[in-house]
């Protein structure tokens, strides 16, 4: 029998291998793993939803028309979707920790150049390449081949992120 004939003998269950996810986050780190994942999975509804109201003071203030405003949110969802295009292979290349970290700190830098701008023009292309930056949030979060909760959970046994993340029973 050659090395590529012989049976790999899969650990018993319950046990998990020293290198496991599931061994790696537990208790308080397990705790902080959520609370990041989480927060990063609400900078995309954060990032309209906390906006959408202001509409009629910003184009009062910019001195811009409704539909500029609302072009503003059009150039934040353009972002999201080249973002995903992009980032989503760089990601599969060179791993999700430095995209990952690029994208928040673009996006926060995005965020202040958002608050800064002096005109309508300026507020749509930093919504723009701030939608761009916070893609990186919702691609990690959607994708639960590659998600580090997935993986913990599966090794416990169980599935359904999204289930356990937004705790949604209707799909249970």
């Amino acid at each position: 029998m050659t090395a590529v004939d012989t049976p790999v003998a899969a650990p018993p269950t319950g046990t998990a291998a020293p290198n496991d996810l599931s061994s790696r986050f537990v208790g308080r780190k397990y705790v902080q793993l959520v609370l990041v994942l989480g927060a990063m999975s609400a900078i995309g509804p954060l990032t309209v939803d906390t906006y959408l109201p202001a509409l009629p003071e910003l184009s009062r203030q910019l001195g811009a028309t409704d539909s500029q405003a609302q072009a503003t949110i059009t150039g934040l969802l353009i972002g999201l979707g080249l973002g995903q295009l992009i980032i989503g292979p760089l990601s599969d290349a060179v791993g999700r920790r430095r995209p990952l970290l690029a994208g928040l700190g673009l996006h926060a830098l995005m965020s202040v150049l958002c608050a800064l701008a002096p005109s309508i023009g300026m507020l749509t292309a930093t919504r723009t390449l701030q939608g761009f930056a916070g893609c990186k949030f919702n691609f990690e979060y959607s994708s639960p081949d590659k998600s580090l909760l997935f993986h913990h959970w599966q090794d416990k046994g169980t599935n359904g992120v999204s289930e356990k993340l937004t705790g949604d029973i209707a799909t249970s």
